[in-house]
């Protein structure tokens, strides 16, 4: 499946897209560990869309994937069905990428005929868990886009970015509160010891 969309690609000749094509990612800072949030890949402006892949990789020993989805084909009514099977072909799988790196790979291709998408669309949202302190890029790549004509569509990619807020460094012990508590102790032990001797006599 992963080599549908490069076989796609490779026939076309003339590149066709509109200006400002954008593939991107969100951000997001955390307050604290346990921390859960949402982020979206989202494709803008686009232009005779008919088919895309990406892949879209995180730090797995900072944050924790606990759920997500992906645009659903039907959405888009990428025209009709033909006579046998589906207008598109849809592929998506987890996998491991130079660990601890975690990756998502999600793509879709319409059949010859289909209607071409125009404009801005969320492909796909992920939800998250903070596991650790600690910051990574929200990494989007091999990211290609096809028109109606197998032709490439050009495009900018903006990748995301996780971290967690630094950590406040704990306050110094102020010194005029030392100098009071060994002063308070000394007028303690000394009252304590002429209690003592008092009491003896």
């Amino acid at each position: 499946m992963c080599l549908l969309i490069p076989l796609l690609l490779s026939m076309g000749i003339v590149q066709v897209g509109a200006s400002g094509t954008v593939v991107s990612v969100g951000s997001y800072t955390a307050q604290e560990k346990g921390d859960v949030f949402t982020i979206n890949v989202t494709i803008a402006n686009v232009v005779n869309l008919q088919a895309f892949e990406y892949k879209f990789k995180w730090d797995a020993t900072v944050i924790n994937l606990t759920s997500y989805t992906t645009l659903d084909p039907k959405t888009i009514k990428w025209g009709k069905p033909p006579a046998f099977g589906s207008p598109f072909t849809f592929d998506q799988k987890l996998f491991a990428d130079y660990p601890p790196y975690l990756s998502h790979y999600f793509s879709i291709v319409a059949m010859a005929g289909a209607t071409p998408f125009n404009g801005s669309i969320t492909l796909a949202t992920y939800t998250f868990k903070v596991i650790n302190l600690g910051s990574c890029v929200l990494d989007l790549y091999d990211v290609k886009l096809g028109n109606s004509t197998a032709g490439r569509i050009p495009h900018t990619v903006e990748d995301g970015e996780f971290k967690t807020l630094a950590q406040p460094a704990a306050a110094p012990f102020p010194i005029v509160n030392v100098v009071i508590v060994i002063v308070t102790a000394t007028i303690f032990v000394v009252a304590l010891y002429y209690v003592i001797r008092r009491l003896r006599k």
